[in-house]
């Protein structure tokens, strides 16, 4: 989950607060500063939130606001007109969140609905909006109510959300709605998120697919997550493999070289759209993104028909040449797995189903339990503070291994290019 730190407050107590309040330690102050955030005076109120803010993080102040109504009075400041209080406030749950019981909390004082609302009108705070309502997801209560089971209106949130996810990001602009795919990740933890996803009469997949490959590694590594949740159960597989959606070579693309070598018997079972690839076409740059769709392939083993596909869609070819080129020992281990699982439809052609389940890279589904079984759920950056420079760095930094990623598979398919010349000529 994320937690925030906020800068220190000013010094000087609430004007008319009790005189007792400086003889008392920290975390004494911090329980009989909760009801001041309900004062009619700002500058009041703003002292009190970011005192609160400044110390959510820490676990004996949390044992302390257990007694007291700050996540009340915190979600009722939501609406405050202040950006800084605002800030603070946002801050403070932020914090809190990462303790299951505020998370409780929180969800009975209806705050997602207000979080959902505060998002989609745009708020100047949006992006940390969406961070605390990725934090909320993490738990399966505040899953169900952002996908409004029983409701209505059942899917209206996510479905708002996914709209504002797919608007075009303009360059040199801040992605405001990037943290999106790391909710919607968290919602596929839960059997009523999955199929509200996979609902054809929605569409809603058909808007995500785009995002399995792209410039954003927050959004790319949300929407493989989605899709490797979606996987989990076998199910689901025959909606994902055929039209419209028809995954697998949406899986596959980001780890097909352009310059692999196959056998003619190999070529004709290649999908349509990884044939004729341009020799400079690279794999994926980031790693972990390369892991999930590794995992994606292993998850789509667990059927008699599932690896009939692979098999007849000439899958083990297009991973021997993508592991060629993979430097990440964890991944290439996987890549072994797969090749395992799907050698084992020749050796064992009547066994129906397996469990690749033990093969698969993934976290617990939910820290405070009730979600499914090896579901993965966004774990989210650890960040201190939420900035337009912090982000600008990491995008940098992202960038650069990219970069220097691609220019060692450009050396390394020289090597490879090179060898087999030298073979030829033996």
């Amino acid at each position: 989950t994320h937690s925030l730190t906020h800068s220190p407050p000013p010094t000087h107590p609430p004007t008319h607060s009790p005189t007792h309040l400086r003889t008392h330690s920290q975390m004494d102050e911090l329980a009989d500063l909760v009801p001041f955030l309900g004062d009619k005076k700002e500058q009041v109120k703003l002292v009190t939130a970011e005192r609160i803010a400044l110390l959510s993080s820490k676990p004996e102040a949390q044992t302390v606001l257990r007694n007291t109504k700050v996540v009340r009075l915190l979600c009722r400041c939501l609406g405050d007109n202040n950006p800084v209080i605002l800030r603070a406030v946002l801050s403070a749950l932020i914090n809190l969140s990462a303790n299951v019981f505020f998370l409780d909390q929180m969800v009975k004082n209806h705050i997602v609905n207000r979080l959902v609302d505060a998002i989609l009108g745009r708020s100047k705070v949006s992006e940390l909006y969406a961070i605390l309502l990725s934090n909320i997801t993490i738990h399966d209560s505040g899953c169900l109510k952002l996908i409004q089971v029983g409701e209505p209106l059942e899917g209206y949130y996510i479905t708002k959300l996914i709209d504002l996810f797919v608007l075009e990001v303009a360059p040199g602009t801040r992605d405001e709605f990037g943290w999106v795919a790391g909710i919607l990740r968290n919602v596929t933890q839960t059997t009523e998120g999955r199929e509200l996803l996979l609902d054809p009469t929605r569409g809603l997949m058909n808007k995500l697919i785009p995002y399995m490959q792209v410039d954003s590694v927050i959004r790319q590594r949300g929407i493989l997550g989605v899709i490797k949740n979606l996987l989990f159960e076998s199910s689901h597989h025959q909606r994902l493999l055929s039209q419209p959606i028809e995954i697998l070579p949406k899986i596959l693309w980001p780890l097909v070289p352009g310059n692999g070598h196959y056998e003619d018997y190999e070529v004709d079972g290649i999908p349509t759209a990884l044939k004729n690839l341009p020799a400079t076409k690279t794999i994926e740059p980031d790693g972990e993104s390369r892991a999930a769709l590794v995992d994606c392939l292993i998850l789509l083993t667990s059927t008699l028909e599932g690896r009939k596909y692979l098999k007849k869609n000439s899958v083990y070819a297009l991973v021997r040449e993508y592991d060629k080129l993979e430097e990440n020992e964890s991944i290439t281990e996987s890549v072994y797995n797969l090749v395992v699982l799907l050698k084992g439809l020749d050796e064992n052609p009547k066994e129906i189903n397996v469990d690749p389940t033990t093969y698969v890279n993934s976290a617990p589904a939910n820290e405070y339990g009730g979600a499914d079984s090896g579901v993965v759920v966004d774990e989210g950056a650890k960040v201190e503070e939420v900035s337009q420079s912090e982000i600008e760095a990491i995008a940098l930094q992202h960038k650069e291994e990219q970069e220097a990623f691609i220019e060692r598979q450009r050396l390394r398919k020289a090597d490879i290019d090179e060898e087999g010349e030298e073979v030829e000529e033996l």
